[in-house]
């Protein structure tokens, strides 16, 4: 099944109008969203295609993000150096990964903010406040990682372990292939890690790959 472009499920946030008060704007706005929604069930979607992995791409439908964003195009200076996935191959566990956290980093900065926990909240709220987006962006990278370590959870029960720290990110435990899940342009500097204790080399893993979102 293609990916069905989660922006058709979205009207835009009615603006702000002099005497509507906000709850009256929700009203209007869940109407709307309705609308497109009875439209949506009696369309064709079926030809729609993975806006940001390429058309030959199949994957699950996204569920709906927090915050009211979608499913977003990553930046093009990124998305340029995407691979086009397969057909979903329940065989081909990077491309698994890939898909799965390519439609989470679709979601958005806000719903990528709402996957962090604790301690990880508040460092990637500090580093927005000071400015300092780079360190930023790597908490959104974790949350990537977490949301895509449920989702493999949600869909394929304890096939692949999850490894936050110190090793290459995922194991699948039915072939033992560890994959390691990073954003196009850190795969050079993963690589250079080359090999680890217990057995992981991460210049020779197979790389999963996706784009934060720009917004």
């Amino acid at each position: 099944m293609a990916i069905k472009n989660v922006a058709l499920k979205q009207a835009p946030r009615p603006p702000t109008v002099p005497g509507i008060t906000q709850d009256q704007q929700d009203r209007i706005r869940d109407g709307v969203e309705a609308g497109v929604g009875t439209v949506e069930s009696e369309m064709d979607l079926s030809g729609l295609i993975d806006p940001f992995a390429g058309e030959d791409a199949r994957s699950p439908e996204p569920e709906p993000a927090a915050g009211g964003t979608g499913n977003r195009k990553p930046p093009a200076s990124c998305r340029d150096g995407l691979d086009v996935l397969p057909e979903e191959d329940p065989n081909d566990a990077r491309a698994l990964i890939s898909r799965i956290a390519r439609i989470e980093a679709a979601k958005g900065r806000a719903y990528l903010r709402n996957q962090l926990k604790g301690g990880q909240l508040d460092a990637y709220d500090a580093a927005i406040q000071s400015g300092e987006y780079g360190k930023a962006s790597r908490w959104l990278g974790h949350a990537v990682h977490q949301a895509t370590a449920t989702q493999l959870q949600k869909r394929f029960d304890d096939r692949f372990s999850y490894n936050p720290s110190n090793g290459v990110d995922f194991t699948d435990n039915l072939t033992g292939e560890k994959i390691e899940l990073t954003t196009v342009g850190q795969v050079d500097r993963h690589k250079a890690k080359g090999r680890k204790a217990k057995g992981e080399n991460y210049a020779t893993a197979p790389y999963a790959t996706y784009c934060l979102p720009s917004r």
